[in-house]
């Protein structure tokens, strides 16, 4: 389940901020260690550009690897280089934002997404 929590907010109950991943694992808990930094650097060599920028025609420098469909922890699917995209930040932030939140309307607690 996706968890979240509001960084600010006044009394009108406008909120001001919210953190999506206050629950998240860290980076070398999923995976992203030394042999991870180095693939993605060799990719991003490769894929400067960030693909969904450049299908709209638009030149933005690549800066995150993203798995075009998430992992979510199984080994196969991390290193299969073909479920691999080069992303800018924006994009990358925007489509894991757009899943998570597709997750926790779908999956319920206690479900999860087989791949």
């Amino acid at each position: 389940m996706i968890k979240w929590q509001i960084l600010a907010g006044d009394e009108d109950g406008v909120i001001r901020g919210i953190d999506w991943g206050v629950n998240r694992k860290t980076v070398s808990e999923k995976g992203y260690r030394s042999r991870w930094r180095k693939a993605r650097a060799v990719y991003l060599q490769s894929h400067p550009l960030c693909v969904r920028r450049l299908a709209k025609g638009r030149y933005v420098k690549a800066t995150v690897v993203d798995h075009i469909i998430p992992n979510r922890g199984e080994q196969k699917l991390f290193w299969d280089r073909d479920n691999w995209q080069a992303l800018c930040k924006s994009c990358h932030d925007s489509k894991t934002m757009a899943e998570d939140r597709y997750e926790e309307v779908h999956y319920p607690e206690g479900r999860s997404k087989s791949l």
